[in-house]
């Protein structure tokens, strides 16, 4: 069996410098909103993303709030100026097909909401970083001692700790991917 501690990285590059600060906490309630919804969600950025095409005319992109479309490339062609496409991330192609290869398609666009549209979100990140910094360590619900068993106080099944409730994740659904793939 080969050395899985030679072969994959750890989580923690440095435990030894490693630090549990407000930054962190921070970071790690942005990556569970983001994960919960699929998409990088705020602030409105510019980049290109690299997605799987399914043939046909119609592409949909992974964000609920697209703004812009700068580039559109397939086949070494950049098509931009022959689509439509909408807010909500639909892409159709006004002629020709869209290739059916995976990663074949480069798009570069614009989207995610400004910040100052999304207070909310702020809100929720703060939350959530809050509840994370000050949880206690896991609580023993229950131990045996022959056995070696022990269970911890959990919400739903989930750890206590970092977890979005259902009032939060309601919260998060106008920003949720419901379609596509997922960049998160």
């Amino acid at each position: 069996m080969a050395d899985v501690s030679k072969v994959t990285p750890d989580i923690i590059e440095n435990p030894g410098e490693f630090t549990t600060d407000g930054l962190f906490f921070l970071r790690a309630a942005q990556a569970a909103i983001r994960r919960e919804c699929g998409w990088h969600v705020t602030p409105s950025w510019t980049h290109t993303i690299r997605i799987d095409g399914y043939g046909g005319g119609t592409l949909i992109l992974p964000s609920s709030h697209v703004t812009d479309i700068i580039g559109l490339e397939y086949g070494g062609i950049n098509h931009v100026d022959d689509i439509d496409w909408s807010e909500k991330g639909t892409v159709v192609l006004r002629h020709g097909v869209l290739p059916d290869r995976p990663g074949a398609i480069r798009v570069t666009l614009t989207d995610g909401w400004n910040p100052e549209d999304v207070p909310e979100l702020h809100a929720l990140t703060l939350s959530l970083a809050k509840r994370a910094a000050t949880a206690p360590a896991p609580m023993i619900a229950s131990q045996s001692t022959n056995g070696s068993s022990i269970s911890y106080i959990t919400n739903g099944g989930a750890p206590i700790g970092l977890q979005l409730f259902e009032a939060e994740k309601r919260q998060l659904d106008p920003y949720r991917l419901t379609w596509g793939a997922r960049t998160i």
